[in-house]
């Protein structure tokens, strides 16, 4: 019967924007950092402040770092007062951008000292515990070792979190459970534009700008891994090509496009089904009081 450590039991929901965003990282995260200022941005052409839809249901990167703080506490509090020691995972001192490489790389300082790489988690020196089958059940109640561990909040100390967060009783549907039909709209919708003729012809653009600039590329999510690089360390090739892919998706209005045409089929989806998104941002707004 396999163990699960933390990391891969308590994927706390709510991170499916954040989990494509990282979607354009290639290879290990290893680089030389360059004192090379970052170049200037075209006004209104950059990802910089854009914003979907959907996000107005969902926790901000501020906002799911704290949910996620008073969430491990009590999930520890609770499994402490059944004997098993629950270790409280480092907190990250800044969750990234909801739409930081949701359309490729865009941040041009990280691409400066780090090419297509995410920037590198500090170390921490965190260990983290195997739990032996007795300790899942009181973490998660009753355990299905046929399912992932990010569907065992049926019970236990997690559901118990989950629960006083959301202000709910056991039987009511938490934020965790509603926010299903945002990250469904937010995939779906996601694959829908990136298909969609007016971003295909964006990235046409791009990709001309690109090999007008010696680089023979494609994909804006798979640039670095078409051009090779995705091991080793970060050479200084890899940030000259990253600075040159972000500025031609500036040039020729690759974020804003993109995000325009999202946002459209967003609207959409979110109109359609008024009633589940009406009942998720009112959860919402419940689980916001609570972690004051």
């Amino acid at each position: 019967m396999p163990a699960f450590t933390v990391s891969q039991a308590l994927l706390v929901p709510g991170l499916v924007l954040v989990a494509l965003s990282s979607a354009c990282s290639t290879g290990p995260q290893q680089a030389t950092p360059s004192t090379q200022p970052a170049p200037a941005t075209p006004a209104g052409l950059s990802a910089a402040g854009l914003r979907l839809p959907v996000q107005d249901y969902q926790l901000s990167p501020e906002q799911q770092r704290r949910y996620d703080q008073r969430y491990y506490v009590l999930v520890r509090e609770c499994a402490r007062r059944s004997g098993v020691d629950f270790p409280l995972p480092p907190q990250s001192a800044a969750y990234p951008e909801v739409l930081d490489r949701r359309y490729g790389i865009s941040d041009k300082t990280i691409a400066t000292r780090f090419g297509y790489r995410l920037p590198p988690d500090p170390e921490t020196g965190f260990k983290e515990p195997n739990f032996s089958p007795s300790q899942l059940a009181v973490i998660f109640g009753t355990v299905d070792q046929q399912q992932p561990p990010s569907d065992y909040r049926n019970g236990g100390c997690a559901a118990e979190a989950s629960r006083t967060i959301n202000g709910v009783p056991a039987a009511a549907p938490t934020f965790e459970y509603l926010s299903r039909v945002a990250d469904r709209v937010n995939l779906d919708d996601f694959r829908k534009s990136r298909a969609d003729p007016r971003v295909a012809a964006a990235v046409t653009r791009w990709s001309q700008c690109m090999k007008g600039r010696g680089y023979t590329v494609h994909d804006p999510l798979r640039a670095g891994a078409e051009a090779g690089f995705a091991e080793g360390h970060v050479s200084p090739a890899e940030t000259t090509m990253a600075l040159a892919d972000i500025t031609c998706k500036e040039q020729t209005a690759l974020f804003t496009t993109w995000h325009d045409v999202e946002s459209r089929y967003q609207r959409r989806s979110i109109n359609a089904d008024a009633s589940s998104f009406s009942q998720l941002r009112t959860r919402l707004h419940t689980i916001l009081g609570n972690l004051v």
